[in-house]
């Protein structure tokens, strides 16, 4: 069983952040290297600052910072090279269930089931080796 801390400032690195409105209940986050690499995408709540634009509307920001808690659905971070680096599932702001790692080659390096997530996540990986 091992132990991660999240790596929840998504922020760092980024020169924008591309926001849309989804539903009246949620928003999709993308934020950018400064090459323009795809770097984070994660799915939030609503932010009362976008409840009134209309579904589906982009709104391009330099920065932006969610609420803490806000993540509801399947959240990726990538490397600047386009591979995968991480994907995690969120209910209601916290991790639940599958977690993967990638190494920047594009390997696994450890996939695993979140049991709990307060300030750090138990996970049990599905690696033999762990």
């Amino acid at each position: 069983m091992g132990y991660f801390l999240s790596d929840a400032n998504e922020a760092i690195g980024m020169t924008k952040a591309v926001i849309t409105k989804l539903s009246e209940e949620q928003i999709l986050i993308k934020r950018y290297y400064p090459s323009d690499a795809l770097k984070f995408m994660g799915h939030y709540e609503m932010h009362d600052e976008f409840s009134d634009k209309r579904n589906g509307e982009e709104i391009t920001l330099p920065d932006f910072v969610t609420r803490n808690r806000s993540k509801n659905g399947v959240a990726s971070w990538w490397y600047e090279n386009g591979g995968k680096s991480r994907e995690i599932n969120y209910k209601n702001g916290e991790e639940k269930g599958k977690w993967f790692n990638w190494h920047k080659n594009g390997q696994i390096q450890f996939q695993g089931n979140i049991k709990w997530r307060t300030d750090m996540a138990q996970i049990k990986t599905d690696n033999p080796k762990e």
